[in-house]
Order: structure tokens, then C-alpha cells, then sequence
């Protein structure tokens, strides 16, 4: 996923460490700094400049396939979509598990095949009856999804290529969005637990001598900047990895223009 900068900035004394993220966009002359190529910029690269191929997987490929294709067995999926008329799911199940299986193509092929017939036929009932009721806009629109469904049965192969390609990319970069979540997330444990300790020590030394308490916060002072120094060696870190990511990425949809 497109990166985003952070700043350096630490909390204050009035700074709530749980409301803390050090990785918020930084801002530039133009504003805050915006993805270097959008979910849409990557399909197009990798349609391969086919606009029909285009046209259909930008309103049909997931941006999360991990989360949002069904997680029941395909088989399952089309006797629902029998009852129920609708075969959006097992078609987003289809084209994904195609993508992720290339070993079993050409069953794929002839499943999704299947799946826009079945959908073709489904959506001219919807629209006879919408017609029936006097639902002109309504099947207006139908008659849109049966052109996607005769452009899946032509182009059934370069859309499970696009498709593939595409998805390839999206898992990679889920699974790096998830890890850097992970590392946020402990960075910022762990600054929590230091702010409730600075607080701790702070309510120790109210009690203290003048001169007890002038070595104590000299102590706390140190402490503070060993930490500071550990934080922002991390957030260095953080910085390093998201350029080896977006560099790694681009090389990747470099590799995918020229297949």
C-alpha cells in the first residue's frame, strides 16, 4: 500500500501517549503528502492497456480480497447464488481462486465462464420483471451487468490474467500493511508504558528532599533522552523499511508491465 511519512515529533506533558502516531503524514508545500499511484493506478498498469479488461475488473476485482471474497467453499456459494439469483460471490471466489491457482486454469476458466451465463440469464429475468413493474432506470442498469457478463465470457482469460497479476500485488501488500500495523502497535505500547512510568516517577519525586529529588530528575532526564534516542533510532528504522517496500513494489509492477 502506498506509504505513508511520519514525523519525528514526541509527546508532550499534555500529549495522551494512546492517541500518539508517530507515522502521521507529513505535510508538504502542496499539503499532506499524497500515494504515489492509486488502487485504480495499479490495475491499470497491469491490463496491459485493454480497456474492455479494464473497464470490467475495476468494478469487479476486490481491493481486499483477503477480507472480502467469501470464505465458504465455492460449491457452497453457487447453490446459494441458485436460490438467491445472485452469483456476485461465487464469481469474486472464482476469479480469486484462479489467480491463486494457476495449476488449475483452465477448470477455473470454464467455471467463471459458466458463472456469467448463469448471470446473464438470471439478470434478464430481474429485468422482464422490472420492466413488468415500470422500473425503467432499474433496468436501465441491468442491462449494464449483462454487458459486463458477456465481456467476462469473452475475455474470461485476460481478465483472470489481470486478475492475477493484480491480486499477486494486493496480498504482498496487505501482508506488509499488517506488519507494519503490528510494529505501530508495539512502538506505541511501549511509549504508553513509558509515559505511565515518567508519571509514576513523577508522583514519587513530589515526595522527596530538595536535593533527593534534584538527582532523581537528573536520573529521569538521562533515562528520558536514552529513551528519545531509542525512539527515534526505531522511527529511522520504520522509515528504512517503507522505502525497501515501495522500492520493492515498484520493481514488482515494473516486472508486471513487461509480462
Amino acid at each position: 500500500m502506498p506509504s505513508e511519512r511520519h514525523q519525528g515529533n514526541r509527546p508532550g506533558k499534555d500529549t495522551n501517549p494512546i492517541m500518539w502516531n508517530p507515522w502521521k503524514k507529513k505535510a508538504t508545500k502542496e499539503g499532506v503528502e499524497k500515494p504515489a499511484a492509486g488502487e485504480e493506478g495499479i490495475l491499470e498498469r497491469v491490463c496491459g492497456g485493454d480497456k474492455e479488461v479494464y473497464g470490467f475488473t475495476r468494478g469487479y476485482l476486490c481491493m481486499n480480497p483477503l477480507a472480502s471474497v467469501s470464505p465458504k467453499p465455492l460449491d457452497e456459494l453457487m447453490k446459494e447464488a441458485a436460490e438467491s439469483g445472485d452469483y456476485r460471490p461465487p464469481l469474486d471466489k472464482a476469479i480469486f481462486e484462479a489467480s491463486q491457482k494457476p495449476e488449475q486454469r483452465q477448470n477455473y476458466e470454464a467455471i467463471v465462464k459458466d458463472i456469467a451465463a448463469k448471470t446473464i440469464t438470471s439478470t434478464e429475468q430481474e429485468i422482464a420483471k422490472a420492466e413488468k413493474q415500470g422500473l425503467i432506470d432499474r433496468a436501465n442498469f441491468l442491462r449494464k451487468r449483462i454487458e459486463d457478463q458477456k465481456t467476462l465470457q469473452s475475455k474470461t482469460g485476460d481478465i483472470i490474467d489481470t486478475a492475477t497479476r493484480y491480486y499477486h500485488e494486493r496480498v504482498i501488500e496487505l501482508n506488509e500493511d499488517k506488519r507494519k500495523a503490528e510494529r505501530i502497535a508495539h512502538l506505541q505500547e511501549i511509549e504508553g508504558e513509558r509515559w505511565s512510568e515518567e508519571l509514576a516517577e513523577h508522583d514519587e519525586r513530589k515526595g522527596m528532599g530538595r536535593a533527593e529529588r534534584k538527582q532523581a530528575e537528573l536520573a529521569a532526564d538521562k533515562k528520558r533522552k536514552t529513551l528519545e534516542g531509542e525512539a527515534r533510532e526505531a522511527e529511522l528504522e520504520e522509515q528504512k523499511l517503507e522505502a525497501q517496500e515501495e522500492a520493492a513494489r515498484e520493481d514488482r509492477l515494473e516486472h508486471l508491465n513487461k509480462t
